[in-house]
């Protein structure tokens, strides 16, 4: 369940707020807004795409392949993945070396069963 914003009603105590059913009940009508807001807006921008039409697909679909062939799309796509190579060595490097440390850690403290009983 979602939490809610704790809404200062008058005459209750912070405790008596969460236990208000005035309170579930604004929480529970802000998620049901949501809800039917998406699907308001799935419905408007669906009859909106079917009034434009296939051409207006085409004319779209054509617009966005000249722009992958734009150099400085193309110089953008290969920095963004650059950059998410570096970020992916990086992590990989961290979760090694973080590794390591629990391994030599965990070796340190295994104990010889022989030496205690000694």
């Amino acid at each position: 369940m979602a939490t809610c914003p704790i809404v200062a009603l008058p005459g209750t105590t912070p405790q008596r707020i969460l236990d208000d059913p005035r309170l579930r009940l604004i929480c529970d009508n802000d998620r049901m807004r949501f809800r039917l807001g998406m699907v308001v807006g799935g419905f408007i921008g669906y009859v909106l795409g079917a009034r434009a039409g296939r051409g207006r697909y085409d004319q779209i679909k054509r617009w966005v392949s000249s722009l992958r062939g734009h150099p400085a799309y193309l110089q953008l796509r290969n920095q963004v993945t650059g950059v998410g190579d570096l970020a992916r060595t990086g992590v990989a490097e961290g979760l090694r070396a973080g590794s390591r440390q629990l391994r030599e850690a965990a070796d340190d403290s295994v104990v010889d069963i022989t030496e205690v009983r000694q």
